[in-house]
């Protein structure tokens, strides 16, 4: 199902990321396909424990394992801090979250039981990355990300229950694109259209480095035309509820027969 980019080495328990540990059973386990009727969707939002869901919490679960403990970054809208302070409850670990100062949002407000929570002023993304950086080298920790190729592995992994033949289209809303680079992996020698719902900022040259290198022929890049702390007003399509920053930007662009990937959703509480 993967490239040789980013297959196992041989003789590598089935469930386990390039270059690493097996997966648990829970972080190899693979998530569904629901049928709407109208589209199918696949549910990685239903990897869910400690109030965050998706592929990003089966990354966190996954390297956190390995280590001490764990630091990621991102902006106060990022689903990382809820993602990694759900991994850091799981495990038992502490965990640090970098981040632009500024009001409260309901991702770091969910995580600040369980991770530090770091601001920086200014709060620039190159700025937040070098004190995670920073940090990571003081404590011995790993910064955890998606642009890694254990996500991408993860993720393609995640394509062995798509029902081949029965969805024409697979449609992803993007922020990184790392999951988009997975799918695409996954797909090993079948040739599907792909619709990028572009949410945040121009994902090609990460595509160009992590996705396979004939990813152009398949993909279309469409921006979302929304701000990206913005959201449409229906969140929900066909009973299944959406992430209103992401895949619900994707709802006015599906049509029958479309396959949507769903990542992950923010937390509205934390159990």
């Amino acid at each position: 199902m993967q490239t040789d980019l980013f297959a196992a080495p041989a003789g590598t328990p089935a469930g386990t990321p390039a270059g690493g540990a097996p997966l648990s059973p829970e972080c190899a386990a693979l998530t569904p396909v629901q049928d709407t009727g109208k589209t199918l969707v696949k549910r990685d939002d239903l990897f869910a424990l400690h109030g965050s869901c998706g592929g990003k919490l089966r990354l966190m679960i996954s390297l956190l394992a390995r280590a001490p403990g764990g630091i990621a970054a991102g902006g106060r809208r990022s689903t990382s801090a809820p993602a990694l302070a759900a991994a850091c409850r799981a495990l038992g670990r502490p965990g640090v979250f970098h981040t632009a100062a500024g009001p409260d949002t309901i991702e770091c407000d969910a995580a600040a039981d369980a991770v530090e929570i770091k601001r920086h002023s200014p709060g620039y993304s190159g700025v937040i990355a070098a004190r995670a950086r920073a940090d990571s080298a003081a404590r011995g920790w790993p910064v955890i990300g998606l642009e890694c190729p254990e996500y991408v592995s993860m993720t393609a992994a995640q394509c062995a229950n798509l029902p081949w033949g029965n969805f024409n289209r697979i449609v992803i809303a993007a922020g990184t694109a790392m999951t988009l680079a997975g799918i695409l992996h996954g797909l090993g020698p079948r040739r599907y259209r792909v619709l990028c719902i572009e949410v945040g900022a121009p994902v090609a040259a990460r595509l160009g480095r992590w996705a396979p290198p004939w990813w152009r022929e398949l993909v279309t890049i469409q921006p979302s035309g929304l701000r990206y702390d913005a959201s449409p007003p229906d969140c929900n399509f066909m009973g299944v509820d959406l992430d209103p920053l992401y895949e619900a930007k994707a709802i006015r662009h599906l049509q029958a027969g479309d396959l949507l990937w769903v990542v992950g959703k923010r937390p509205v509480a934390v159990r």
